[in-house]
């Protein structure tokens, strides 16, 4: 048996919350692990995605993944992932939008992503999903547990599974 010692940043990600924790941490000012440390080099997949554009928004402690949009929305303290889509006047806080495979296109006249003025707080949406026009995706009676067709629960944190349509003017839970 042999040890190492380790002072670097290290989080157990083996449950949703520590999972959505541990992400939204890297959100802060002076996070504990830097994604841009010269000294302890960080690469991904080479995917070669257009920069993402943001339109007339307010980002505020915000990872943004490359080939999104984002138009005339507020988000703060999230994770953006790749190709993701988010309409006009959106609201989104202490969420993870894990992004989309591909490109969004127009599926049954709905286009992945979040449609227009959605609000959504304390999320994961997963890839791939669509969340319709006013849609507000909110767990405000605070929630421990519970599992729904199209939505989930655990420590209180609303999970939204991949591949979901969620329709317009939803209030999830």
């Amino acid at each position: 048996m042999q040890c190492h010692k380790f002072d670097g940043f290290w989080e157990d990600v083996g449950t949703i919350k520590n999972y959505f924790n541990s992400n939204l941490i890297l959100t802060r000012k002076n996070p504990p692990f830097k994604l841009n440390d010269p000294e302890w080099l960080f690469y991904t997949h080479p995917r070669f995605l257009g920069t993402s554009k943001i339109e007339n928004s307010k980002l505020e402690n915000v990872l943004l993944a490359e080939g999104s949009e984002i138009i005339q929305s507020k988000i703060k303290n999230s994770i953006i992932g790749l190709r993701s889509l988010i309409g006009k006047n959106c609201e989104i806080e202490n969420s993870i939008i894990m992004g989309n495979d591909y490109y969004p296109k127009e599926i049954g006249g709905k286009k992945l992503g979040i449609g227009e003025n959605c609000i959504i707080k304390n999320a994961i949406i997963d890839k791939n999903s669509y969340i319709g026009k006013n849609s507000i995706i909110w767990n405000k009676k605070k929630i421990k547990f519970l599992d729904s067709e199209n939505f989930y629960i655990r420590d209180g944190i609303l999970i939204i599974p991949k591949n979901s349509v969620i329709k317009n003017n939803s209030k999830i839970p």
